[in-house]
Order: C-alpha cells, then sequence, then structure tokens
C-alpha cells in the first residue's frame, strides 16, 4: 500500500481537497504520494453505517487524519464558506465525489480553478450517477474527465479525458471502483500539467450533453414489460443502490444477478425449469442466478425456487 505520510519533496503549494464516497479515496491517496501539500480536506459529516447503527466516517477523513491533515465537515454551504475562510493561502483545490454542489462564493476563493475527476466521458453522463448510467444503457466506452469546476453541475470546461472499454458485464461497484483507480492515476500524475498552465481546458458541447440523475430507491423497482437484455443491464447498474426488486411467488427480493435467455412467457411472471429460476420480460427471459429475499441472506435462484416457490 502507498505511503499516506507526509513526503519531503512536497509541492509547496497547498490545495484543498473535496470528497466523501470511496470514489475519491484514491484520488486524495494518489496527491498525497505525489508529493502534493493538501491542506485541508473538506468531506461531509459522519454518516450511519449501511446498517443505521454507528456513525461511520468517510475514506478521506481516515486517510486526512493518517496523514496528519486538517479535516472539515461542514453540514451545510454556509458552514463550507466559513471554513473554508480560515485557509487563505490555498490557491486551488481538487474534487472528487464530494456530494454537495460548491457554491460560487467557494469557488471565488481560490485563485486557481478547483478541478473535478468526474466518472464519466463528458459531456456524456453529467450528474450523480454517471457510472451507473453508463452500465444501465449499454455504453461500449467510459472513463473519467477532469474538469474545471463551474457553478453549473459538471458543465465546465475539460482537460482532459481517459477512456476505458467496457465488455458488457461490468457491476456498478466493480466499474466504479475501476474508474476510482483511473480517476486517481490521472489526477496524481498531471495535475501539475493542469496548474502549470501546460493543459489548456476546452468546452464541452452542450449539444451532446446527456444527464445522469440521482437514483433513489424507486428507479430500482423491475418493469418486467422492458427487454431482458435492458433489464440484464439495471441489474448490474443498480447493484449494491438502489438495487433491482421484485415480487415472486408474493416475496420481496432483490435481484443481484442475471443474464438473458431465449425463453418465452408472460411479463412478470416465473418457472423453475431444470434448476434454473426464469423471469420472463418483454421479449425473452432472465435466468436469475443470485437474489436476496427480503430480510435473509442472498442466495441462488436454484436455492430460492426450491425453498421459497410454490409448487
Amino acid at each position: 500500500m502507498a505511503s499516506l505520510k507526509h513526503s519531503p519533496n512536497r509541492k509547496s503549494m497547498p490545495i484543498a481537497f473535496f470528497g466523501t464516497a470511496d470514489f475519491s479515496a484514491p484520488s486524495l491517496r494518489a496527491l498525497l504520494d505525489a508529493g502534493y501539500s493538501v491542506d485541508p480536506v473538506i468531506t461531509k459529516p459522519d454518516a450511519p453505517g449501511k446498517r443505521g447503527t454507528a456513525l461511520q466516517p468517510p475514506q478521506v477523513k481516515t486517510i486526512a487524519e493518517e496523514a496528519s491533515i486538517p479535516v472539515l465537515q461542514p453540514a451545510s454551504k454556509e458552514e463550507l464558506a466559513a471554513g473554508i475562510g480560515d485557509y487563505p493561502d490555498v490557491t486551488g483545490g481538487v474534487v472528487v465525489a464530494y456530494g454537495m454542489l460548491i457554491p460560487e462564493e467557494v469557488l471565488n476563493h481560490f485563485s486557481q480553478p478547483l478541478i473535478n475527476v468526474h466518472a464519466s466521458l463528458l459531456p456524456r453522463w453529467r450528474g450523480p450517477s454517471p457510472v451507473a448510467a453508463a452500465i444501465l444503457h449499454g455504453d461500449q466506452q467510459t472513463g473519467i474527465s477532469l474538469m474545471q469546476l463551474t457553478p453549473e453541475m459538471d458543465e465546465g470546461p475539460v482537460y482532459l479525458r481517459e477512456t476505458i472499454d467496457l465488455e458488457g458485464s461490468e457491476t456498478r461497484p466493480g466499474l466504479e471502483a475501476r474508474l476510482a483507480e483511473l480517476g486517481g492515476e490521472t489526477i496524481g500524475q498531471r495535475l501539475e500539467d493542469i496548474r502549470g498552465g501546460w493543459l489548456k481546458p476546452e468546452p464541452q458541447d452542450g449539444s451532446q450533453a446527456t444527464y445522469a440523475p440521482l437514483l433513489d430507491k424507486s428507479a430500482g423497482e423491475i418493469d418486467w414489460q422492458q427487454s431482458a437484455e435492458y433489464l440484464a443491464r439495471q441489474i448490474r447498474a443498480f447493484l449494491g443502490w438502489p438495487g433491482s426488486h421484485t415480487l415472486i411467488s408474493n416475496h420481496r427480493v432483490t435481484i443481484e444477478a442475471a443474464r438473458p435467455v431465449d425463453q418465452h412467457g408472460q411479463p412478470g411472471t416465473f418457472q423453475f425449469r431444470n434448476g434454473r429460476l426464469i423471469g420472463y420480460a418483454g421479449d425473452g427471459g432472465l435466468d436469475i442466478t443470485r437474489l436476496k429475499p427480503a430480510g435473509k441472506s442472498s442466495m441462488t435462484g436454484d436455492a430460492f425456487a426450491r425453498g421459497y416457490m410454490r409448487a
């Protein structure tokens, strides 16, 4: 694992780092390993864990504390503006999956633009859910963009894009982790070119923009009138959050893995055949290989059918 301690050849001008989601952690590590003087780290307040119990700190907070970097956790835009005002010598910064729109007052605090690491090839998939959107819509490529932050969401000029090919089997957690590492590697290597003025930003073509909205739990409800191919992509795109939910034999389940098959039946009905649990969609079937009943552990489709479906 890369060292998190301050290095003696740290680049002298301090920069702020804004990040909250796990996606932001590789970028912070990369900046520290590249010798940048990160001070402070700004992240959202600690939040309940997945089971809603004890408060859990964001990964970047833990990294910052291990490296003896001050941490700010403002709960509002007003607190953010007040907190960053205590750092007059910070000339710029990096923003990665911070989870809060940064107001113009804060942007104007810095003498250099804030640089955003965004998990798509802008202007495709502006917005908070670009990784899920790329999978859901069957994109053959995605990547990361280094963008100059502006008050409008994801509309700033782009310094560079790094592209990766998609195989069509990616899940959101896996692809997000891959892009997080790519984003960290890229910002660690190219931030100096941006801050030095050697890498110039180019405006986005707004006519080509698409938007990836914030996903709430209702987005995960499976519509069995959709094609089997689409539903297989949805299950991969929404794995983890918001999940892909449906009723099978009056049992509420979250489908975690499935593949399209050339079998046909009434959409929204299910059949257990030859050891496989098949759900029928608008133009074919889904072989449901893994699912999680509400309140239970994840299991195979075969185990669910034998234990929960009536003969």
